[in-house]
């Protein structure tokens, strides 16, 4: 029997609100931003563990954080990315 205590991790997901009434040319923009959101979150956080994003169904989106207690700071700055770019960044 292995006694090995399983590991703990954090999973941020979300849901972009009102993706589905977006314009065709702006709809196309959201998946690569939240691609570039995650890379830039994961590469300001090498320690956490960040993977990269899996997006399914068209908006809604997961981001798994090996290092649970950097969920909270990877989530602000997935926010932070999206909301304001990667100039906004230093910010949080």
């Amino acid at each position: 029997m292995d006694s090995k205590k399983p590991e703990t991790v954090a999973v941020l997901t979300g849901d972009v609100i009102g993706s589905t009434r977006e314009k065709k040319g702006e709809a196309g923009d959201l998946l690569p931003s939240l691609r570039q959101a995650a890379e830039a979150v994961s590469a300001t956080l090498p320690d956490a563990g960040v993977s990269r994003i899996d997006v399914f169904r068209g908006d809604s989106w997961q981001i798994l954080v090996r290092q649970p207690e950097a969920a909270l700071q990877a989530a602000l700055l997935f926010r932070t990315y999206l909301l304001g770019g990667e100039g906004r960044s230093e910010a949080v």
